[in-house]
Formats: structure tokens, C-alpha cells, sequence
């Protein structure tokens, strides 16, 4: 049980006023609490932004295909981080991806800035 399930309960089944006016104000405490969560950006959402500009310029100063563990050696970060981000950027529209294929590697994904 939830503590927002928990203090709806008490409103429902308590019938002391002082108890139902303690639930609903810690149930409206919850809520503000939820939405300004929702509206703040964590600092791993802030640090993404970041790397994902650092991407763009990246992508952006050739603009040719260029394979994810090529732009991670370039930015000095882990190839799983650049894959995470650049499939955000593939689902927003911001990358084009292709495929191709890549002697001693087989077939990679390569990633292009679209215009």
C-alpha cells in the first residue's frame, strides 16, 4: 500500500474530523511533491542534455555517418552511454540512422544529425 492509497483510506473509512483533515492535507503535500518531481529535471537528465548537445557538434562538423564508438571516442565516454543517448535522438527525430557494414565488426549502426 502506498502512502497516498493509505491516507485516501482514512478518508473513506474514518470518520474522526481531525484524522480526515491530517490525511487530505498530507495527500495534498503528495501531490505538490509529485508535481514539481515532474517538473524538475535530475541531474542525469541535466548531464544528458549536455552530452547530447556535445553529440549534435559532433555529428554536425562533417556531416557524415559516423558509428557510435567513434563519437564516444571523441567525447571520452562509455559506448553504452552514446548508444542510450543516441537512441533517445533516434526517437526525437534529431539522428538519422543507417546501417553498414564494417570489416572485422560485421554490421553496425551509424548515426548522422538530420536536417
Amino acid at each position: 500500500m502506498t502512502e497516498k492509497e493509505f491516507y485516501q483510506k482514512i478518508i473513506e473509512k474514518v470518520s474522526d474530523k481531525e484524522l480526515t483533515d491530517f490525511a487530505e492535507k498530507k495527500l495534498s503535500q503528495i501531490k505538490e511533491r509529485n508535481e514539481k518531481r515532474v517538473s524538475t529535471l535530475t541531474k542525469n537528465q541535466v548531464e544528458n542534455l549536455g552530452i547530447i548537445e556535445s553529440i549534435e557538434n559532433f555529428l554536425k562538423q562533417d556531416g557524415n555517418f559516423h558509428r557510435a564508438s567513434e563519437i564516444s571516442e571523441n567525447l571520452g565516454l562509455k559506448v553504452q552511454k552514446i548508444n542510450a543517448l543516441l537512441k533517445l535522438m533516434e526517437k526525437s527525430g534529431t539522428v538519422i540512422v543507417d546501417t553498414a557494414k564494417i570489416r572485422g565488426k560485421g554490421i553496425q549502426k551509424i548515426y548522422k544529425i538530420s536536417e
